[in-house]
């Protein structure tokens, strides 16, 4: 796949990803947040101002193809939430911008491991990783 066409293949699922996740982020906890599986269906998502702001600063440092410093805003969130499966899928897709391949996929495998089997970022995740 084209280095473009990856890259865009990256921004769009983040931009699906985040999307989501921002749109779930600050909706107070209720009964009706739980899925038919028990889950709490905002379970990935971090509920920390600061983790919100690093993610926010990264996505900025992206779009002026800043990738380090997005990079580091993602590892200072990962301090903060060091089991925050969409923090290291974040920064999977950072090193497959960065044509990175075998760092992308262990840190795909790795955020696959914080997540649960039958959610969306999961299935997300998996594909990513066929995408390799």
């Amino acid at each position: 796949m084209p280095h473009n066409c990856r890259r865009l293949y990256s921004l769009l699922s983040l931009t699906l990803c985040l999307s989501t996740l921002w749109s779930c982020a600050y909706q107070p906890y209720s009964n009706s947040s739980v899925s038919s599986q028990g889950q709490n269906d905002s379970e990935n998502i971090s509920q920390n101002s600061a983790v919100l702001s690093l993610i926010e600063n990264a996505e900025s440092n992206i779009a002026s193809g800043n990738y380090n410093q997005a990079e580091a805003n993602i590892e200072r969130a990962l301090r903060i939430e060091p089991t925050n499966a969409v923090l290291w899928f974040r920064l999977a897709q950072i090193a497959q911008d960065q044509s990175q391949s075998n760092e992308a996929r262990n840190l795909a495998e790795r955020a696959l491991g914080y997540t649960p089997s039958n959610s969306n970022l999961h299935s997300q995740i998996s594909k990513f990783l066929e995408t390799l």
